[in-house]
């Protein structure tokens, strides 16, 4: 409960900072583009404090990936600071871009490496992405969740793909000079709207409250053990802006990796569409399944979360290949 509310309290602080308290006055570098949306500001700020990481998905090019993130004087009140969006003019691919040349093997230790990397947010010289390049074999999309949700990194690809498949067929290829760098220009179209402004619904209060009496409620009945991951131990120190979690006391990420044959995974698709459900649910089930059976079979209650793409409830809609952040967290219990 402590860390709940250690979190909600630095979350009010989303309409006022980051950057330790201190604005940035825009440069050359950058443009401010707009005020950080909800999503954007809370995505930074779980990076700031040592959370969350970046977002790994294993071209036309997105205006989402010259967007850094800018804190400015509060317009409100001039002692707090507002995270700003401002968009980068130009990107050396040589800032982005990472070879690889280790044997496509290896591809599990290489995506633990990328996640547990953090990006430097107070160059504001480079963006908050990166493409590794595996044995010329994989292509790794690193970016910190601010600039754009899981599904946009679909969208990148589909657009890295495109791209390269004109370069094949126009022959068209770029032949740098020795110590000269690639530059690309950053698009100066805006990114697309924020998501809570275009959907066309409104928040259940009720079901809000609901939610927080469920959750105390369940708390105070059930014993520690009674749930999933009940021998995980936790810092019992909170991260705040000035002082964030150190490296050491952050979340590591560790992969394993498990491939599904073409064969069996359309015969699980059929499957899934016989019964009005989604490949997505049935992985979910399964991973619920297992930590259940296998890992705490003593454990009576669990809960878990999946993403849902928020796109098609947007109005206008930004199209099914936008990069920005509009997704939300189902919660099934």
């Amino acid at each position: 409960m402590a860390m709940e509310w250690n979190l909600t309290a630095n979350i009010r602080w989303f309409e006022r900072l980051v950057d330790h308290g201190n604005g940035v006055e825009p440069n050359g570098e950058y443009k401010l583009v707009r005020k950080a949306g909800l999503y954007q500001s809370m995505y930074y700020l779980f990076h700031e404090l040592g959370i969350q990481s970046n977002i790994i998905v294993a071209a036309t090019r997105h205006p989402a990936l010259g967007i850094i993130g800018v804190a400015q004087s509060s317009q409100k009140k001039k002692s707090n600071h507002r995270l700003w969006e401002a968009r980068l003019d130009d990107i050396k691919l040589e800032d982005v871009v990472e070879f690889v040349h280790t044997e496509s093997k290896h591809l599990r230790r290489i995506l633990e490496s990328a996640h547990n990397e953090w990006f430097d947010t107070k160059d504001r010289s480079r963006p908050l992405w990166k493409l590794v390049v595996v044995h010329g074999t994989h292509v790794l999309f690193v970016y910190h969740h601010m600039i754009a949700d899981g599904r946009s990194g679909y969208a990148f690809h589909q657009s890295f793909l495109a791209a390269l498949n004109e370069v094949e067929a126009t022959h068209k290829t770029m032949q740098p000079g020795v110590n000269e760098s690639v530059i690309a220009k950053v698009p100066s179209t805006a990114p697309p709207e924020y998501a809570l402004a275009l959907i066309q619904t409104s928040v259940s209060m009720i079901h809000v409250i609901w939610s927080f009496l469920w959750w105390t409620v369940v708390r105070l009945v059930f014993s520690k053990n009674s749930f999933l991951f009940s021998d995980a131990s936790f810092s019992r120190t909170y991260p705040t802006i000035d002082k964030p979690f150190a490296k050491e006391d952050r979340t590591v990420t560790k992969v394993e990796s498990l491939r599904i044959d073409c064969e069996m995974k359309q015969k699980c698709l059929q499957v899934c569409r016989n019964h009005d459900t989604t490949l997505t649910a049935l992985l979910q089930t399964l991973i619920q399944l297992t930590l259940a059976a296998d890992i705490y079979p003593e454990a009576t209650l669990g809960f878990s979360g999946v993403a849902i793409d928020l796109r098609r409830y947007l109005s206008p809609s930004p199209g099914p290949n936008a990069m920005l952040n509009a997704s939300a967290l189902f919660d099934g219990r």
